[in-house]
């Protein structure tokens, strides 16, 4: 057993600098030096050793001595650090990954029950090895086995018929382990278990194995609080310090040992039982409950300002204030909000490299790789690589752009014979150029991909050396260089550790799932973060201990990240627990420590809670923030439920690349120049008068290609085209003077004919299960049309036209009028009740003209009204707008509301519906472009911008003209 020394508790505040000085306080040698040569610091990670060693450093140079520095180690190196490394070499995790998903391969299904499928392929196979490997690290660190495990699970009511499955996992990492002999190679925790054995002299397989080198006289367990059972083992016969990251306990001249403390152990482990029984206590006051991650960074931005404020000269010193981002998958997304505001950050965790450009941009590649069809291809021209190679050697196409176009009116198809369709074949003009573009970009592309060989697999290393050349092609294609060499250099490193596996364990894979097998190799690389001695430092959370800065803001305060779920299907928690192994309550009470020290060092943290996540889906608060008790944990309950005040957007700007905004600067009239707008164009700006500004001034819009099957959208221009080519078959018989069609099955084979022809001309012949329903859907609902149009017929309207251009003047008293253009979907006639303007309405809802347009008492929508009031007086007779109706014909889901809905209450007032037209256009020539109205609906290209999105979506949003 290790000799252990009294704890020290060093407290909260400044616990390394009080380290290095406990450290330093002994005598000098010889040298005039203090030797720690022979001294082991363990901390739990590399960023709290780098940070002891500059503690160390500053308290040393402040004493005026010279120091020789000790070693230090992480709990995962303990073992080595200890006892050294054995002469046969250890296989690095990739090498064990490998040979493990080839014994996965090879194994028959009953081997494999409950624990892979029998045909997974090789991205599954790599999955579950890193799966079976973690679980076997956590059992080997508790000191245990697999057939403790088994004989666990036997005993377990819980788990009891699991026993076969375990002893199958058992002998999988057993044949892994045996094949890693064979090929020279010692299992990480066999390498470890047999140091340990090899110190305490309990190993038979210690000679000639391993290599011992001197082990430190001492050892420091520096805020330490999880160390497993085999590494205190292997403190064995070493004096042990250690050093607790906590005030020392209430009461502590009291006990009857100045050991004894009742939150940890001898060597400073947090004891569950105690923290989950008296958590630490996070003022009411100190959190802030916040809708979403945005409103997080707005109110961080918030805080900073205002210590600024506080502070000497208004001058914040970054090394004061540390943010704690809790939830670390959101640190890069809130580095780049905070940034926007003019605060600079350094991750102190780095940058993933899976959010890197290169790693969408090989993400990306295996899509199109895997897919092979003209939808994988759209995401590879618009990705910023291809995009850019692509367009140099086009002299400046745009495949993208191209590609949009084409996928605007066509369903995605296979890419095995090449890019599809006839470039002369488009309907119109830019439909040719732009299937021209995209056979010129597809030869591009294969060209560049062409490294990737013509086979459909081939081996790992074959695949990966190819997949190397490809990105060197497109990193070529810009002078300057398309990415890092720090960054290249990282996938490269990655490839190396792919390639190095022995042959007979290469693979046989596709491109797209080399390609995968690579990035889940990088998922968990980051690249360092620049250092920037002015920017403020973001931490994650089990780094908040070691942190020296005075105040501190906690992020992401819900319960996924703070502690977190974790469900292991392999070593279950109740498992777990039972066995001794790190289970849930050690986590939990490991993240009460941490939460103890952020009170201990600054009182007054603010932990900022957010309600729901960037998709708006709801988040749950963290259960470290209810440590409250009786009366007071209901207040808090209370407190932390109500919904949070929303934020002024039209405020000040969080990020200036998030929301751009009008600005006026060299235009003292604020005048806007738009030479005509559509009649949706209205709505929108009655929407969202900023959301108005960046769509049809600033031109932005996002792609709105057609999926594999009908949106709403596409449904209903499907169902638009059947109505249609029935009109125009309906007006050439007027024409010819006969009566208008009121025979049903008539009326609906000619609807499903065109349909039938509006799917062909959007995704070919072939049609997928699910389009063959939406097929038959759309036909069941066309006979209810169908019959419906033979009853209007009966009654005696007639078809007038179809798809009518609008191009009219709208007056505007004392300015020019505005041009208008739109597209009335039908245009019907009766001898005696005259003239009505209809719209097909498609959508599931069903909602009838007054509703859409008017709502409590304001106008939304002023399609209808503008319809009669600018094309009335272009009928035959220019009838007056009151002597024309408008109305929806209804095509829902119900077949009882079916038909014709006429406008009632719009129409009444219709003259005030074109004085709100008239505002519109003022507004908009004004440049008032206030950021109000509802937040952007789901799929809003806007939403990307505005960083917000709701669960709703808009009726027909089919475009005009």
């Amino acid at each position: 057993m290790p000799e252990h020394s009294t704890p020290i508790h060093l407290g909260s505040g400044a616990p390394l600098v009080k380290a290095a000085s406990v450290l330093l306080d002994r005598p000098v040698d010889a040298l005039g030096e203090v030797d720690l040569s022979r001294v082991l610091v363990v901390v739990p990670g590399a960023r709290a050793g780098r940070q002891f060693l500059l503690a160390l450093v500053a308290e040393a140079e402040g004493r005026g001595i010279r120091f020789v520095p000790p070693r230090t180690t992480t709990p995962s190196e303990l073992v080595f650090s200890m006892r050294g490394r054995p002469a046969q070499p250890v296989a690095d995790r990739p090498l064990h990954r490998g040979v493990l998903a080839a014994v996965l391969g090879a194994a028959d299904a009953d081997t494999l029950a409950g624990v892979i499928r029998p045909d997974a392929d090789w991205i599954e196979r790599f999955t579950v090895a890193d799966a079976l490997l973690d679980a076997d690290r956590t059992v080997a660190a508790a000191g245990r086995d697999w057939a403790d495990v088994v004989s666990t699970v036997e005993r377990s009511v819980e788990l009891g018929g699991e026993s076969d499955r375990y002893r199958r996992i058992e002998s999988l990492l057993a044949r892994a382990e045996a094949d890693l002999g064979n090929l020279g190679w010692l299992a990480p925790e066999t390498a470890k278990r047999l140091l340990v054995e090899a110190g305490l002299g309990a190993s038979d397989e210690v000679e000639g194995t391993v290599a011992f080198m001197d082990a430190p006289e001492e050892v420091v367990l520096l805020g330490v609080v999880d160390l497993s059972a085999r590494d205190e083992a292997v403190l064995a016969g070493c004096t042990v310090h250690t050093m607790i990251l906590a005030a020392p306990p209430a009461g502590g001249d009291a006990l009857p040992d100045a050991r004894l403390d009742p939150r940890f152990d001898a060597i400073g482990r947090v004891a569950p039982a105690h923290w989950i029984a008296t958590p630490p206590v996070i003022p009411l006051a100190s959190l802030q409950i916040e809708d979403k991650p945005i409103d997080e960074a707005e109110a961080v931005v918030e805080m900073l300002a205002s210590a600024a404020d506080a502070a000497e000269g208004g001058r914040l010193d970054p090394e004061s204030v540390a943010i704690v981002v809790a939830d670390e998958t959101a640190a890069e997304s809130f580095r780049r909000e905070i940034e926007a505001a003019g605060v600079t950050v350094h991750l102190a965790g780095g940058r993933a490299f899976a959010r890197s450009g290169l790693a969408r941009t090989l993400g990306t590649l295996a899509i199109h790789l895997n897919r092979r069809d003209s939808d994988g291809f759209g995401r590879l021209v618009a990705d910023p690589a291809f995009a850019a190679a692509i367009g140099r050697r086009l002299d400046g196409l745009d495949a993208a752009a191209a590609w949009s176009r084409w996928a605007e009116s066509d369903m995605p198809r296979p890419l095995a014979d090449g890019w599809p369709g006839d470039p002369d074949a488009g309907e119109r003009a830019d439909q040719g150029t732009a299937r021209r573009t995209l056979h010129a970009a597809d030869a591009v592309v294969t060209e560049i991909l062409a490294p990737l060989g013509v086979t459909a697999t081939d081996r790992l290393d074959r695949m990966l050396a190819g997949l190397l050349e490809v990105l060197q092609r497109l990193d070529d294609e810009d002078a300057a260089g398309l990415w890092s060499e720090e960054i290249l250099r990282l996938v490269r490193d990655a490839v190396g550790e792919l390639i190095a596996l022995p042959e007979a364990l290469q693979p046989t894979v596709t491109a797209a799932e080399a390609i995968r097998l690579l990035l889940g190799t990088l998922d968990p690389a980051r690249l360092p973060d620049p250092p920037d001695p002015a920017a403020i430092e973001t931490i994650g959370w089990l780094e908040a201990p070691f942190d020296p800065a005075g105040r501190v803001v906690v992020t992401g305060c819900h319960d996924a990240a703070l502690p977190g779920r974790f469900t292991d299907p392999i070593l279950p928690d109740s498992l777990r627990a039972t066995m001794g192994l790190e289970d849930e309550a050690r986590r939990h009470a490991r993240d009460l420590w941490v939460l103890s020290t952020i009170l201990g060092r600054d009182p007054d943290a603010r932990f900022l809670v957010p309600r729901r996540d960037p998709r708006g889906e709801p988040h749950v608060p963290s259960r470290l923030i209810f440590g409250d008790r009786g009366p007071a944990l209901a207040r808090r309950v209370v407190d932390v439920f109500t919904r949070p005040s929303a934020r002024n957007r039209g405020g000040v700007d969080v990020s200036g690349f998030g929301r751009p905004r009008p600005t006026w600067a060299d235009d003292a009239a604020r005048t806007v120049n738009i030479d005509r707008l559509s009649v949706t164009a209205f709505r929108d700006y009655l929407a969202s008068p900023y959301r108005f500004w960046l769509k049809h001034v600033l031109g932005l819009r996002g792609p709105d290609p057609i999926g594999r099957e009908l949106d709403a959208r596409t449904f209903g221009t499907v169902l638009h085209h059947a109505v249609e080519v029935f009109g125009q078959q309906d007006i050439a018989r007027h024409a010819a003077g006969e009566r208008p069609c009121a025979d049903p099955d008539r009326i609906h084979q000619t609807m499903v004919d065109a349909m039938s022809e509006a799917i062909d001309r959007m995704c070919g012949s072939k049609r997928g299960a699910g389009l063959l329903l939406q097929e038959r859907i759309l036909t069941a609902r066309l006979r209810v049309v169908a019959i419906r149009q033979a009853e209007l017929a009966t009654e005696g309207w007639r078809i007038h036209a179809v798809e009518d251009q609008l191009d009219a003047l709208l007056d505007i008293p004392g300015e020019a009028p505005m041009p208008v253009r739109g597209r009335i979907d039908r245009i019907d006639h009766h001898p005696e009740k005259g003239w009505r303007l209809i719209d097909f309405k498609t959508s599931d809802a069903g909602k009838r003209p007054d509703p859409s347009h008017r709502t409590k008492g304001r106008w939304i929508d002023l399609q209808l009204p503008l319809y009669r009031g600018l094309h009335a007086g272009t009928l035959p007779g220019a009838p007056a707008p009151a002597e024309v109706a408008t109305g929806y014909f209804l095509v829902t889901p119900d077949p009882g509301k079916i038909g014709f809905a006429p406008s009632k209450k719009i129409d009444e007032l219709h003259e005030e519906a074109m004085d709100m037209a008239r505002e519109v256009v003022r507004n908009i020539r004004d440049g008032n472009f206030d950021l109000t109205g509802d937040p952007p609906w789901d799929g809003d290209p806007m939403a990307l911008v505005q960083r917000t999105r709701s669960l709703g979506g808009e009726d027909d949003a089919e475009d005009e003209g």
